[in-house]
């Protein structure tokens, strides 16, 4: 009925692509953003959001040097094309060109100004900030990564995923005090029911191995046995290391111990432990404490169990040994 009604030939494009049907989308795709081309009525966004919708197919495609020509068009398009800028960058990341990504999403950051909508950023203007910011940690700029999930942050507050990172942020800086307040307002978005996770990654510590992220849950499930704490290895495991060291304490075996009169009515058993491969477990160290040892306390202990080598075969956690409570 309208061989140049763009706007369906984009809808089917995207369509096929959800189906899979990848050669028949692109097709489409591409004759959307050519149709848009040809048509004078045609906006300079419209143009921008048809090349970016063919980039992003391309970019899953594994066609990555059309694809960056796709988002390089829509950013001639229209600079606001947010999606591009993303899009772009993961692109010129992943061909090592670390200066290029940090350069494309640094414009984007500078065009982003204080949104007048009560809703904040758009997602995709989130999405330019978000992975700004992510730049800036693997380069160890925490000051500038802080400065722009703040700037997320302020116009976006039900967004926990960016409080996480600022989290993230104060821990590397050695700002205690600002890490903690921001960690009781994600607990505040926890309670409110805004948070669809049941942990998130409180710090990232650099070794020469390699990055170690540190997750702590929200809710302490002593019953499963669940850690309150957990650190691992953010890509493949030195050799011979843990994979992980967790810290937590499990009821079945607090109960032994009290019991056999080892743990006292108010005291817990908590302990730090380091897991490798193939179910190899050992227990590093116990804590008997009233309470939930802080993250500070046990914090380096948990790290040293990270870097230390692990045994080929691994120890059960014993349950029975009897503590010295003095």
């Amino acid at each position: 009925m309208d061989p140049k009604l763009y706007q369906a030939m984009t809808t089917v494009g995207l369509l096929l692509r959800l189906a899979k049907q990848l050669p028949d989308a692109i097709t489409m795709l591409r004759r959307a953003e050519d149709t848009a081309r040809d048509d004078e009525e045609a906006s300079d966004s419209v143009k921008a959001a048809c090349a970016a919708d063919v980039g992003g197919l391309l970019q899953a495609m594994g066609d990555n040097e059309a694809a960056e020509e796709a988002f390089r068009r829509a950013l001639a398009d229209d600079a606001n094309c947010w999606p591009a800028y993303t899009s772009l960058a993961v692109l010129q990341e992943k061909k090592g060109s670390m200066e290029e990504a940090i350069a494309t999403l640094s414009d984007a950051v500078d065009r982003l100004r204080k949104p007048d909508s009560p809703n904040g950023y758009t997602k995709e203007q989130l999405q330019c900030l978000f992975a700004a910011g992510v730049l800036a940690t693997r380069r160890n700029e925490w000051n500038e990564a802080l400065s722009i999930f703040t700037k997320a942050f302020e116009s976006n507050p039900d967004h926990w995923n960016i409080l996480s990172k600022i989290i993230q942020c104060h821990a590397a800086m050695g700002n205690k005090e600002e890490r903690d307040s921001t960690i009781r307002k994600l607990y505040i978005l926890v309670m409110q029911g805004k948070v669809p996770s049941d942990r998130f990654c409180r710090e990232q510590i650099s070794t020469e191995y390699g990055n170690i992220l540190v997750f702590e849950m929200f809710q302490l499930a002593y019953e499963t046995g669940k850690p309150v704490l957990f650190m691992q290895w953010e890509k493949t495991p030195p050799l011979n290391s843990p994979h992980m060291v967790s810290f937590g304490s499990n009821e079945n075996i607090n109960q032994i111990h009290r019991e056999a009169g080892q743990v006292p009515e108010d005291y817990r058993l908590y302990h730090i432990d380091a897991h490798g491969p193939k179910g190899a477990h050992i227990a590093l160290e116990f804590i008997l404490s009233p309470k939930k040892p802080p993250y500070d306390k046990v914090r380096q202990n948990m790290l040293d169990g990270m870097l230390q080598p692990m045994p080929a075969t691994g120890e059960s956690l014993p349950i029975a040994e009897p503590l010295d409570l003095n």
